[in-house]
């Protein structure tokens, strides 16, 4: 199986801030089932791994521990200037795999 893979960002930014930022939850649960290789999530669904998740992503991706959505703001315009400074993909590596220095976000347009 695959260590690493480019995921959407508002999928990355559902489980680092905890509010739905993509348009197809099933986006988010593929980068929960990617992060933990299939094997950690059982019948409580995300909620028995989405902390372990975060701080898997804000360990890979330290970057996103300042990127704060407070509700009330345009969620729309909160992902779309989250996308421009990050981009549209980040890179995800499976629990306990830390991410290659070499390996960087690709922005796609």
């Amino acid at each position: 199986m695959e260590k690493i893979r480019n995921l959407e960002l508002g999928a990355i930014l559902t489980m680092t801030t905890g509010y739905n930022c993509t348009d197809d939850f099933d986006k988010v649960w593929d980068l929960v089932w990617f992060v933990c290789n299939d094997d950690m999530i059982g019948p409580m669904g995300i909620g028995t791994v989405k902390d372990d998740v975060k701080e898997h992503l804000l360990d890979i991706h330290p970057e996103l521990k300042n990127v704060v959505y407070k509700k009330g703001m345009d969620l729309n315009k909160f992902i779309s200037t989250q996308e421009e400074k990050l981009g549209k993909v980040l890179p995800v590596t499976q629990m306990g795999v830390k991410l290659p220095e070499n390996v960087k976000a690709k922005k796609l347009k």
